[in-house]
C-alpha cells in the first residue's frame, strides 16, 4: 500500500508540461498521410487564450482538452487553439505538410515551437484571407512543417460559420497528388451538377412540369453549395470583398434546405399520405425564404438556428419516403432508397454541424457523396418520368387521332344524308315550282282565249249602242272593264313565265328602238276609246345624227314587253283620286352617244321617295289610299309584276331603270339602256 502511495504522490508532483508532451505524434521518412485522431487537443471552450505565448503555456500546462476524433463545437464566433506535439525520429522527414478542414474556415494561423520554445509564425490562409497572402494554395488551408524532435504546432483558428477542424499531416509528395486529385474529383462533380442542371431545365421548358422546375434549383443550388463548402468558389472566383462569400453560403444553404424540403414532398408525392403532411413541408419551405432578409444583417448562427428548426423533418422525411414505398408508389420504390440514405447523412451533417454530433471527414463528404449518388438517381427518376409523360401524351394523341377519325368518318357520313336530303328537297321544290309554272301558263293562254272572244262580242255591241237600254249598257261596261283585266292578268303571267323560262339571257339584233317604240303605241291608239284628247303624246330622237341614232343591240321581244309593262303602269296609277279620264301620258326617247334613255311621264299623284326603289321589286305594290279609284274601263288593280319584269329586262340588257318625279306633277319612269351592251347576270 505504502509504495503504491508513493508512486501516487510522485505522479501528482511531476511537471504537468511533461505529463503534456508524454501523448506526441511518432513520423518518420516513411509517412504519407496521418490523421491526428487521438493526437489532437483544443482549448477549452469557456475560454480561449488571446495570444500564442499565452496558448503555448496553456498547453504545456494540460489545459487542453484532449480531443478523441476531431474538432466540432457548432456555431461560435470566438476563436479557438489547437495543438499537437510531433516526435520525428530517424530517419527524419524533411517536411511535412498539415491541413486543415472545412474549407469554409475563415482564417487559420500555424506557429511551430521548437525545443527551446521559439515560436514562430508559418503563415496564415482561410476563405477571408486574400490569396495573394497564402503560401500554399488548396482546397483547405495548408501550412509547410519541418519536424523536429518535440516540435509543437499550435493552430489559431477563427471562423464565423461552425467551429470545426479536421487536421491531417501528409509528406510533400503525397499531398500534391492527392491535392490535384481531389481537384479532379470536385471538377467532375460539379461539371456534372451543371449538366444535370441544365437537363432538368430544359425539361421543365419543354414540359412545363413544375416538378422539374424545383429539381433544377435543387441541383444547381446544390452545386453552387458544393463550390463554396470545398473552396472552389474561394479559390477561382475573384471576389472583391470576401465578407460576401460568407453571405452567399449562408443564403445558398437556407435555400437548399427550402429547395429540399419542396422537392422531397412534390416528387414523392407526400400529399397521397396525408394533405397535412405536404402542407407541412411547404410551409416550412416557405418560411425558410423570410430569414433570407435577416442574414444579410446577421450572423452565420442564424443558419445553426434554422437547422435546429429543421432536424425533425428529416425523420419526417423518411419515414414518409418509407411509406410511400410500402404503398408501392413507383418512384418511391425505384429511387427512394438513395434518398432516404442520403437523408441520413444530411442528418448526421447537420448534427455535425450544430455541435449535436462527431465531426469527421465522414460528417464533413458523406453527405456530399450520398447526395451526388441521389442525384444522379433522381436524375434517371426525372427521365423516366419525362419518358412516361411523352408515352402517356404519345398514347393521348393516338386515342385523339381515333376519335377524330371516327368523328370525321361520322361527319361525313352526316354531311352525305345532308346533302341527298337537301339534293332532294331541291328536286321536290323545283318540280312543285315546275308544275305551278305549267299551271299558270295553261291558265293564262286558256284565259286568254274566252277574253278576246268576249272582247270582239263587246266591240260588236258598240254599234248597237243607241238601242241598248242605260241598265244593259252599264253591265256591258262592267263586263268590259273585268274582260280587261283579265287580259292584263294573263298577259303579265304569260311575260313573267316567259322570262323566267328564258332565264332573261337576251337574243341580241339590231333593233331601232324609236320604230319599236312607235309600234308599242300604235298597239295602245287602237285598243284605247276614242277621246277628244289623245291619252300618249310620243316625242321622236331629237338628234338624228349619225352617233345619236335610236339603234342599239337588244332583244326586241323582251324590249316590247318592258315598254308595255311601262305603259300600263303609267295608264293604271297615272291620274289623280276622283278624275274620270287620265291625263296626257308623255313618252320620250333622249338618245346620247353611249346610251338610249325611254322615260314615261304621268300626271298622277306621284310615288314618295322611300318607294322609288321598291316599286321595282316582285310583288311590291302602293297603299290603296295612295292607288285608289281604279275604276277606270283601261286600267286593272296592280299586281306588284309589271315594274319588276321591266327592271329584270333592263338588267339584262346591262341599262337601269329608276323612278324620279315629273316636274309637272306625276312620276317619270325612266329606261335606260348602254349602247355596248354587256350581258348581266340573270335576274329573276
Amino acid at each position: 500500500m505504502l509504495p503504491l502511495l508513493l508512486c501516487f504522490m510522485l505522479l501528482i508532483g511531476l511537471p504537468t508540461d511533461t505529463l503534456a508532451n508524454r501523448v506526441a505524434i511518432p513520423v518518420n521518412a516513411h509517412i504519407t498521410t496521418l490523421p491526428l485522431e487521438g493526437f489532437l487537443y483544443a482549448s477549452p471552450a469557456e475560454a480561449s487564450p488571446g495570444t500564442p505565448e499565452e496558448a503555448l503555456a496553456l498547453y504545456h500546462r494540460g489545459g487542453f482538452e484532449h480531443l478523441p476524433a476531431y474538432l466540432g463545437r457548432g456555431f461560435r464566433k470566438d476563436k479557438v487553439w489547437l495543438g499537437f506535439t510531433i516526435e520525428a525520429g530517424p530517419p527524419s522527414p524533411r517536411s511535412l505538410i498539415v491541413d486543415v478542414g472545412p474549407a469554409y474556415l475563415d482564417e487559420v494561423r500555424v506557429y511551430q515551437v521548437d525545443e527551446t520554445g521559439t515560436i514562430t509564425q508559418l503563415g496564415r490562409a482561410g476563405d477571408q484571407i486574400p490569396l495573394q497572402e497564402v503560401a500554399m494554395r488548396g482546397l483547405r488551408p495548408a501550412f509547410a512543417i519541418r519536424p523536429s524532435a518535440g516540435t509543437t504546432i499550435l493552430l489559431e483558428i477563427r471562423t464565423t460559420s461552425t467551429q470545426a477542424a479536421i487536421v491531417n499531416l501528409h509528406s510533400e509528395s503525397h499531398y500534391f497528388a492527392l491535392r490535384s486529385v481531389e481537384g479532379l474529383i470536385f471538377g467532375a462533380v460539379s461539371a456534372i451538377n451543371l449538366v444535370m442542371g441544365m437537363g432538368a431545365l430544359a425539361l421543365y421548358l419543354l414540359l412545363r412540369d413544375r416538378t422539374y422546375l424545383v429539381w433544377t434549383l435543387y441541383v444547381l443550388l446544390t452545386c453552387v453549395q458544393w463550390l463554396s463548402l470545398d473552396g472552389l468558389l474561394y479559390l477561382y472566383y475573384p471576389w472583391e470583398n470576401l465578407s460576401n462569400l460568407n453571405l452567399a453560403t449562408n443564403i445558398f444553404s437556407i435555400l437548399l434546405f427550402s429547395i429540399g424540403a419542396l422537392l422531397s414532398t412534390t416528387l414523392f408525392q407526400f400529399h397521397q399520405i396525408h394533405p397535412w403532411l405536404h402542407r407541412i413541408f411547404v410551409g416550412w419551405a416557405l418560411a425558410m425564404i423570410v430569414p433570407l432578409i435577416v442574414v444579410p444583417f446577421g450572423e452565420a448562427w442564424i443558419v445553426g438556428i434554422l437547422g435546429r428548426m429543421g432536424l425533425p423533418l428529416f425523420p419526417l422525411a423518411i419515414a414518409a419516403v418509407v411509406i410511400q414505398m410500402l404503398r408501392g408508389h413507383q418512384t418511391s420504390r425505384l429511387y427512394g432508397p438513395m434518398h432516404v440514405i442520403h437523408m441520413i447523412a444530411s442528418l448526421i451533417n447537420v448534427l455535425a454541424i450544430i455541435g449535436s454530433g462527431p465531426f469527421s471527414e465522414l460528417t464533413l463528404y458523406g453527405w456530399q457523396l450520398t447526395n451526388f449518388f441521389n442525384l444522379l438517381s433522381l436524375q434517371a427518376s426525372m427521365f423516366m418520368r419525362m419518358r412516361h409523360y411523352l408515352y402517356e401524351n404519345e398514347r393521348q394523341r393516338l386515342h385523339l387521332m381515333h376519335e377524330l377519325s371516327n368523328k370525321n368518318v361520322e361527319l361525313e357520313h352526316q354531311v352525305t344524308e345532308r346533302t341527298a336530303s337537301l339534293a332532294q328537297a331541291l328536286r321536290d321544290v323545283q318540280q312543285a315550282e315546275s308544275e305551278q309554272r305549267q299551271l299558270l301558263s295553261m291558265a293564262s293562254h286558256e284565259f286568254r282565249t274566252p277574253a278576246a272572244m268576249i272582247k270582239s262580242s263587246l266591240d260588236s255591241l258598240r254599234f248597237l249602242a243607241n238601242r241598248t237600254p242605260p241598265e244593259v249598257a252599264r253591265r256591258l261596261h262592267n263586263i268590259e272593264h273585268a274582260c280587261t283585266r283579265l287580259t292584263y292578268l294573263s298577259n303579265t303571267l304569260i311575260h313573267q313565265d316567259r322570262l323566267r323560262e328564258l332565264a332573261l339571257h337576251p337574243k341580241l339584233v339590231r333593233v331601232d328602238l324609236q320604230a319599236l317604240m312607235e309600234e308599242v303605241v300604235t298597239r295602245y291608239t287602237h285598243s284605247l276609246p276614242d277621246t277628244p284628247t289623245p291619252l300618249m303624246t310620243l316625242h321622236p330622237v331629237g338628234n338624228t345624227s349619225t352617233s345619236h341614232t335610236s339603234s342599239t343591240m337588244a332583244d326586241p321581244a323582251l324590249l316590247s314587253i318592258a315598254i308595255h309593262n311601262l305603259i300600263d303602269n303609267a295608264l293604271q296609277h297615272g291620274r289623280p283620286v276622283g278624275m274620270p279620264m287620265s291625263p296626257p301620258i308623255s313618252i320620250t326617247l333622249d338618245a346620247q352617244a353611249d346610251s338610249l334613255e325611254l322615260r314615261v311621264a304621268d300626271r298622277g299623284p306621284g310615288i314618295p321617295d322611300s318607294d322609288k326603289t321598291q316599286i321595282f321589286k316582285r310583288f311590291h305594290t302602293l297603299t290603296k289610299k295612295r292607288t285608289a279609284d281604279f275604276s277606270s274601263t283601261t286600267r286593272a288593280h296592280g299586281d306588284g309584276l309589271g315594274l319588276s319584269i321591266v327592271r329584270a329586262i333592263t338588267v339584262a340588257h346591262g341599262g337601269c331603270v329608276y323612278a324620279s318625279d315629273n316636274p309637272g306633277g306625276g312620276t317619270i319612269l325612266a329606261l335606260r339602256l348602254p349602247r355596248t351592251m354587256e350581258i348581266a347576270s340573270p335576274v329573276e
